[in-house]
């Protein structure tokens, strides 16, 4: 999964494989360029290995097809969620505004070991929980829980959702509310607050808000 943050405060979310892609193509073309140089040099390969290739070059290929690339631009300007998940059988898109959005979640499940199969472990995805239901952001998984947590961290300051209620911080100035708001864990809020009554970008609200913080703690 691939982060960007873009120059007009967008955050973008992409994952794709092209090289995974071209390489199952690429060997489901040579496959059978194989067992005909074989043919040629050694005689007649027999049926069975001629059936095999053709198998396992009908499945790379197959592989090559259906592998997708997910792209998601998360505009807090417009507030619109603009999705894309494509492979080469289909093209599926869309928009979703952000009041549809109920809440970013770090999913969870027991997967057998690449290394292990019969070991199993937690492995993490990312879901965004929607009015129309649940909506997949991340088409792999992974053991690293916190990489999650801080993906969905992110993606909520976008969002402009505070993870819990933050307190009444009305009359203070804006530096005293994002001290607040920082000493109860409210990182989230305290960005989107300067955001809103500062008309900060995402990337300086976070670094003002950081060195607040820095600054509360000496």
């Amino acid at each position: 999964m691939k982060v960007r943050n873009l120059p007009d405060d967008c955050l973008e979310l992409s994952e794709s494989k092209p090289l995974v892609r071209w390489a199952c193509a690429a060997f489901a073309v040579l496959l059978p360029a194989l067992v005909l140089c074989g043919a040629w040099l050694e005689g007649w390969p027999g049926w069975e290995r001629v059936l095999g290739a053709g198998v396992g070059a009908v499945a790379t290929a197959l592989v090559a097809a259906v592998l997708q690339d997910w792209r998601f631009l998360f505009d807090p300007r417009r507030r619109t969620l603009t999705w894309r998940r494509r492979n080469w059988f289909r093209d599926r898109r869309g928009v979703m505004p952000f009041a549809d959005i109920q809440d970013v979640v770090v999913s969870s499940q027991l997967e057998a070991d690449s290394e292990s199969p019969s070991v199993r472990c937690w492995q993490y995805s990312l879901t965004l929980a929607t009015r129309a239901g649940p909506f997949q952001l991340t088409q792999t998984s992974s053991a690293d829980k916190e990489e999650y947590e801080a993906l969905a961290a992110e993606v909520r300051a976008v969002l402009g959702e505070p993870q819990r209620e933050a307190p009444k911080v009305d009359d203070l100035s804006d530096e005293a509310q994002v001290a607040k708001l920082l000493s109860v864990g409210q990182k989230l809020a305290a960005i989107a607050l300067l955001r809103e009554r500062q008309g900060l970008g995402l990337a300086e609200a976070k670094a003002r808000v950081e060195q607040i913080g820095n600054v509360g703690e000496h």
